[in-house]
This record gives C-alpha cells, structure tokens and sequence, in this order.
C-alpha cells in the first residue's frame, strides 16, 4: 500500500501545472522645467525634473522596482513620489547610487499608476544628455508586454542667452 500510494503521490505531481503570477507594467519619463512644462532643452546650471510615470494595466503586483540612470555630468538634488492613483503606494525608498536613482512601489494594483519627480541640475556646458527609466516585475512575476518597460529621452543642453542691447 505504501509502494502504491508513494507512486500516486509522485507521479500525479507531474500533472500538476504551476502557473507564475503575470503582470503588465510600463514606464514613460518625460523632461520638465520646475513650472511643470515639457521641454527639449535647458541652459547649462539650469534645475529641471524628470517625471517618471509608472503604470500597471495587468494583475496586482507588490514590490516592483524602478531604475533611472542620469547622466554622469548632471547633479542629482532629489527624488519624491506623487500622484498616486488607484490605490498604488508611494515610493518612499529612493536611493541614489553611481549616477541610478532607484526604488520600489510596494503595492500597484491592477490600473493603478505612480509618479516620481527626479530633480536634477543641468551640466556647466552645452551638450546633449539621456536619461532612461526601467521598470522591474516582482521577483517570481513575469511581464506580459515587456517592449514598454523601458523609457528613454534627451534634452538639449544649451547656453545660456546673453542680451547685448
């Protein structure tokens, strides 16, 4: 009896099928002067933001994870997150490590969205500068759409307007 029932057990486990939990996250960052307008460009030690939409259109996940790499030659000043909507946390453990700003949004239910304002100086010379955002699944959740979980923009890096009249 013993044989039979170990060979049940052990053999049905096989049948069984284990489906990982899914989700669809997505990213968008766009540039902003400290007004709140989208722009292209900034002068050179001019302070403006990075604003980081992150949206989740598929099941609740907890514990997601953001990254965005600056450009080296910007200066970092400070992360905060706002607009939360749907019932996705705030993020309130931003760390600022080698140039990537990161953190994790600990509940995002499904059509729930948060945003990050990332504020930044410009470098003291003109140029062109990138930055790209990245969102990150819960460990044992997989990304059904993982072609938007990366956001990428540059801006202009300009100097500043000098008025000789």
């Amino acid at each position: 009896m013993f044989k039979f029932n170990f060979c049940f057990v052990f053999l049905s486990l096989f049948f069984i099928k284990t489906t990982a939990q899914t989700t669809d996250l997505s990213i968008v960052i766009e540039a902003q002067n400290t007004s709140n307008t989208a722009i292209s460009q900034v002068s050179i030690y001019q302070d403006f933001q990075y604003i980081i939409t992150i949206i989740n259109s598929g099941n609740a996940v907890n514990n997601a994870t953001f990254s965005q790499s600056l450009n080296p030659n910007v200066t970092y000043i400070n992360a905060l997150s706002f607009n939360n909507i749907g019932g996705a946390s705030v993020v309130n453990d931003f760390n600022f490590v080698n140039n990537t700003v990161t953190g994790t949004i600990a509940t995002m239910p499904s059509n729930s969205s948060v945003q990050i304002k990332v504020l930044v100086k410009a470098p003291p010379f003109p140029g062109g500068i990138a930055s790209n955002a990245i969102v990150f699944a819960p460990d044992g959740t997989s990304d059904t759409n993982s072609s938007n979980n990366t956001s990428i923009i540059s801006i202009d890096i300009t100097d500043l307007a000098i008025d000789f009249t």
